[in-house]
């Protein structure tokens, strides 16, 4: 052999180490990275499952912890004539569950009502469970809040419009019944407090998934089923015309009194309304929603998708309020 063959393949001989060495090396660093894709895609699949598990099962675990937490406050729970869950708080402050899903919001009314407009276009609305007042809030709970608390006194007019401590409270604005709620939550020592209804929710706890046209049905208001259009004159006690019931057996969702609720008010809001799910109305505005007619309104103000708005700071003969509790 060649002196000069012997260096060329000792060289070689390097080389192929050299080669080798850094073949293996790319080939550990290609199955790390290839280890470290499986890990990271694992990973992924893992957090994708658990979120898809937690999506599907929250809403059932937040019904479930809502229902212990107000039960446990709650004097007794039964199920009214409608079939739906009631929670009776003593004082007569009773709550009725309405369960979680879709309803159609919004005017079908085709006629020539100028504010008709504003309860257009329907649109499908998914609302959580919640529970919300059997009953409006009446003289004398309001008046036990003003006892205890020094709030603002009623106007003298209120005992005139509303004569007995079971006829709903008028007189007040919605920054009083917002106080209200507030302290009968700190009172009743509730986990989910008691606040105003939204429009959304108010409105598909007068009307129900089918579509009707009042709380009763599609018959035409009339004495027998709600307090309107002075026939009386003045409020009557709250659940008097069982009759008018809505289909969850909550009582004078039409007439009696207007009903604050939590929204502020636009006319063009179903238009622009950002969310059909669990929509809580307009981020600001100068007016807040009333909803429900009262005793001196025309029947049209009855109808279950009638809505309203007015300053909040507003007290009349006319406006009162239910309560509501979201159920989470």
């Amino acid at each position: 052999m060649v002196p000069g063959e012997l260096f060329l393949t000792d060289w070689d001989r390097v080389a192929d180490t050299k080669r080798d060495f850094f073949l293996t090396s790319v080939n550990k660093e290609k199955n790390m990275t290839v280890q470290k894709k499986q890990i990271i895609l694992t990973t992924f699949f893992f957090a994708a499952l658990l979120f898809l598990l937690q999506l599907f099962q929250v809403p059932a675990q937040v019904e479930s912890e809502g229902d212990k937490a107000t039960e446990s406050k709650a004097i007794k729970e039964y199920k009214n004539d409608k079939g739906f869950l009631e929670r009776d708080y003593g004082d007569g402050i009773i709550m009725v569950y309405i369960p979680p899903g879709k309803f159609t919001m919004g005017s079908f009314t085709m006629g020539s009502y100028e504010g008709i407009n504003h309860e257009k276009p329907t649109h499908d609305v998914y609302l959580d469970g919640y529970w919300i007042g059997k009953y409006e809030v009446t003289l004398a709970q309001y008046k036990a809040f003003v006892s205890e608390t020094g709030h603002q006194a009623l106007p003298s007019y209120a005992s005139t419009y509303s004569p007995g401590d079971n006829h709903p409270v008028v007189g007040i604005s919605w920054e009083d019944a917002a106080a209200y709620c507030k302290w009968l939550s700190g009172k009743l020592g509730v986990r989910f407090n008691f606040k105003l209804p939204t429009e959304a929710q108010w409105e598909k706890a007068a009307r129900g998934t089918d579509n009707r046209e009042y709380p009763w049905g599609n018959k035409v208001p009339d004495k027998t089923l709600a307090n309107f259009a002075s026939n009386v004159g003045k409020t009557v006690p709250v659940g008097s015309y069982s009759e008018g019931a809505s289909p969850y057996g909550l009582l004078d969702m039409a007439g009696n009194v207007w009903e604050w609720c939590q929204d502020w008010y636009d006319g063009k809001y179903y238009y622009l309304a950002p969310s059909l799910t669990n929509p809580s109305g307009p981020q600001i505005g100068i007016s807040r929603v009333m909803r429900g007619g009262c005793w001196d309104s025309g029947a049209i103000f009855l109808r279950c998708a009638a809505r309203y708005g007015i300053t909040p700071s507003f007290r009349g003969i006319i406006v009162g309020f239910r309560l509501c509790q979201d159920n989470h």
